[in-house]
């Protein structure tokens, strides 16, 4: 009597344990679509399709706009496939890639430089103005393959952010020096 019961749970409980394991591996199982992903030692990212590799020579990537990019191999840092990233879908009346994309771009990738704390430091109020009226050029690699809105984006909103940041960084030197020089004039003064 006890194995007859078994048999007709067995069977029910089977097929519910399988249906739930292909009803959870399903989506694990999808298959992820890959692109190829080239790193340059100059921190550029290229992705793309890999057209042609020549072992420790050279390599052509496509990218996805269709603009073909070659590089030596000693230029690039590493290889990968990874899983390919989804643009977000056009905005009504604006281009991907536009001048807003580009513009917040420009501004995350922007970056000050320490080398205006000495311009600050050795030459004062003259370092920080030689800092806030210079506009530092964006990265090439960084516009390859852009629409011209991007760029125009992208290269407004580096310089922007990166001339404040180098004006700050200018300003701490014109700070430091200042302080230091009073230092050094109280400090000389009362020695006498």
């Amino acid at each position: 009597m006890f194995f007859h019961k078994l048999d007709s749970i067995l069977p029910k409980k089977a097929l519910a344990v399988s249906l739930a394991i292909l009803i959870i591996a399903t989506p694990l199982l999808a298959q992820v679509q890959m692109e190829d992903v080239v790193y340059l030692k100059d921190g550029t990212i290229i992705r793309g399709q890999i057209l042609e590799q020549v072992p420790n020579v050279s390599i052509k990537i496509q990218t996805k706009d269709g603009s073909v990019f070659g590089y030596k191999m000693e230029d690039v840092l590493k290889i990968t496939k990874e899983p390919l990233k989804e643009t977000p879908p056009e905005k009504k009346g604006e281009k991907a890639n536009g001048f807003a994309e580009g513009k917040v771009d420009g501004e995350r990738d922007a970056r000050g430089s320490a080398g205006w704390f000495c311009a600050g430091f050795l030459c004062g109020i003259f370092g920080a103005g030689a800092a806030f009226f210079m506009k530092p050029g964006p990265p090439a690699p960084a516009l390859i393959g852009k629409s011209s809105e991007y760029v125009m984006g992208y290269t407004e909103g580096y310089q922007n952010k990166a001339r404040n940041e180098n004006t700050m960084w200018a300003c701490g030197g014109w700070l430091v020096s200042a302080v230091a020089g009073i230092v050094y004039v109280l400090t000389t003064s009362s020695a006498q």
